[in-house]
């Protein structure tokens, strides 16, 4: 207890003890004096001490609740151990984890470490902060406590939720790089035991990144081997399984229990069936299960994607500009792919739904990839047009090395924005808008070329914006929230929008677009972990 609530003041000290016995045997002094004292008070209770004679206080129920035994995620429980000597590498939280099921565990979670220590936590976050922040939210302490009573706990990182409450609350933006976590005690920061097949402990550390580590297969899976049997199919040509669970729980013979995610999976090695996979971890089959539907759809509706690969086919005069993407056959497959994706690749578990789903994307399949293979054509008129447009203009400046430097810079923009997987990375709806981001490429360049000076004065604050949105992609990591990864998709589309409002006005911007507004973007981005 003391070791959780890191308080020695629960148990008396040695004087106490002293003073217990001292009191309870008076003349004592052999072995022989003991007995014939025991014997004459009938037993030996009379030495034995009680809770109220051991103990100066206990902590309230209440307080030791805070300090839970274990970390429960789903249906798993992983155990806490607690020890209170600073200094020592363990002081504070440990939490033990398997690891093979390391991978399992939101680093998110562990950020928030346990109730009873969360408070001194956020007290120390808030009193590293650069003066510019901290001296907005004292008294520190006040603000920690209000804090801990109205901010809801979130599925994010600490620091994530701690600057969302503070700019919703305070008003005061504080981004994610102003939380120097680096500098919190070590009890503050939780520590993560990784344990091998035996339960040895085979690695340890506060860097949550060990748990992203591969090390062993969990030699327990064996154990479910023959009842996974009974989900696990190969060769699967049409829906002939039943609905499909979230989750599975299997019992082994020896009656211990492991909850399972199944999945339709593609086969990478023969593209006329589909397989009905277990998984260990719910991410790898939500991910895995989409692309099985996809593949399903695929092979029940061949005859008619047959006839749409037909009229999907480049017309002849357009082949050329196909060269620019790995060619027309390969532009042509992606396309297809595109179509499928678009149509078939969906989160579908029960029959119902696949045939509801299959009998709608069936009946739209030629319309909509007809739709796509026009969408395709006016991108690769317009790319060819931009093309052709900054050769002809590097041609007629190529005794002048400041525009060739401002050609290049258009080059670089066009092949970011329109790469040779294109196909793959954008839906339809982010298709039909880059035909207007190619052209503004194309009437930038013309007028930069005309009027340099003019370029240069409404490209600063562009630049400023390019390169912080270049290293926040570089800076993310495994541990990245998807929601952080999202707000970076969608300002790298709000920059297009910005670069229209700048070079190409009367294209028109589709949505309001301002460099304050981005910069409320990079701000929410910074916020975020």
């Amino acid at each position: 207890m003391e070791n959780r609530i890191r308080r020695r003041t629960l148990m008396v000290g040695e004087n106490a003890l002293f003073k217990f016995y001292l009191k309870r045997l008076p003349k004592i002094y052999d072995t022989r004096t003991l007995k014939k004292m025991i014997k004459e008070k009938g037993d030996d209770d009379f030495l034995r001490m009680k809770k109220s004679d051991l103990f100066a206080q206990l902590p309230e129920d209440e307080e030791l609740s805070r300090y839970p035994n274990s970390l429960k995620i789903d249906e798993r429980e992983y155990p806490y151990q607690y020890k209170f000597e600073p200094g020592a590498t363990d002081d504070g939280v440990t939490v033990e984890i398997s690891s093979f099921l390391a991978a399992d565990v939101p680093v998110e979670t562990l950020d928030w470490l346990v109730p009873g220590l969360l408070k001194e936590k956020i007290t120390a976050l808030l009193k590293s902060l650069p003066k510019k922040y901290r001296t907005r939210l004292v008294p520190i302490n006040a603000t920690a406590e209000k804090i801990i009573e109205k901010m809801p706990k979130l599925k994010t990182g600490l620091a994530t939720a701690l600057s969302r409450f503070i700019y919703e609350r305070f008003g005061i933006s504080i981004p994610e790089s102003a939380w120097r976590t680096e500098r919190l005690p070590e009890h503050l920061k939780m520590r993560i035991a990784i344990t091998g097949p035996e339960g040895n402990v085979i690695d340890s550390g506060r860097d949550s990144a060990i748990l992203r580590q591969k090390r062993y297969k969990d030699p327990e899976l064996d154990r479910f081997e023959a009842d996974k049997k009974k989900w696990e199919r190969t060769g699967i040509m049409r829906w002939d399984f039943g609905d499909l669970p979230d989750r599975i729980t299997l019992t082994a013979s020896d009656e211990s229990c492991r909850i399972f995610h199944i999945a339709l999976t593609a086969d990478s090695e023969n593209d006329h069936h589909v397989n009905l996979r277990l998984f260990e971890r719910a991410e790898d089959a939500a991910a895995a299960h989409p692309d099985g539907v996809a593949a399903l759809f695929s092979i029940i509706f061949s005859k008619e994607l047959k006839f749409l690969k037909k009229a999907l086919r480049l017309p002849q005069g357009k082949k050329a500009l196909a060269d620019y993407f790995g060619g027309s056959d390969e532009l042509e497959k992606r396309l297809m792919n595109r179509v499928k994706k678009n149509l078939f690749h969906k989160n579908i578990r029960t029959s119902n739904d696949f045939k509801a789903r299959g009998k709608a994307a069936v009946m739209a399949l030629m319309e909509h990839g007809r739709k796509m293979h026009k969408i395709l054509l006016v991108l690769l008129d317009a790319y060819h047009d931009t093309r052709t447009t900054l050769f002809k203009l590097e041609n007629s400046n190529r005794d002048h090395q400041n525009p060739l430097a401002f050609l290049a810079e258009m080059r670089e923009d066009l092949a970011r924005l329109m790469p040779q997987n294109f196909l793959d990375l954008y839906d339809e709806e982010r298709m039909v808008l880059l035909g207007r981001y190619i052209k503004a490429i194309s009437i930038r360049a013309h007028r930069g070329c005309n009027n340099p000076e003019k370029d240069r004065q409404r490209s600063g604050r562009l630049s400023l914006y390019r390169q912080r949105l270049e290293a926040l992609l570089k800076e993310l990591s495994p541990l990245s929230s998807p929601n952080k990864r999202q707000i970076l998709e969608d300002f790298f589309w709000l920059l297009e929008e910005y670069k229209v409002s700048l070079f190409a006005q009367e294209l028109k911007t589709i949505v309001p677009v301002s460099a304050e507004r981005l910069d409320r973007m990079l701000e929410e981005i910074d916020r975020m972990i």
